[in-house]
């Protein structure tokens, strides 16, 4: 992915990585991540040589932020004692 679109999904620029907004759904409408909120961020980060420790924020874009219970718990799961600052944001 990315380059037929032109875009990259994370790029590395010095010390910093940035991944840009990600869906479960990948190529050819293949779901990824099914269960786990994580699995689609494992591709850009270890592409790009990042692991979990190196996240600051994160972004959560839910259709039911009425979730945000179990959302949270899936966030502190995978991060443990990381902690990024996150923000959770209901779409229609």
């Amino acid at each position: 992915m990315g380059e037929a679109d032109g875009y990259a999904r994370a790029a590395r620029i010095g010390n910093t990585i940035h991944i840009s907004g990600m869906t479960a759904v990948a190529c050819f409408g293949n779901v990824v991540g099914l269960g786990s909120f994580f699995d689609v961020l494992r591709p850009p980060r270890r592409d790009c040589g990042a692991a979990l420790h190196d996240v600051v924020p994160t972004s959560m874009f839910v259709v039911d932020v009425e979730q945000w219970e179990a959302l949270g718990e899936a966030h502190r799961e995978e991060f443990g004692d990381i902690r990024p600052a996150a923000r959770m944001i209901e779409i229609a």
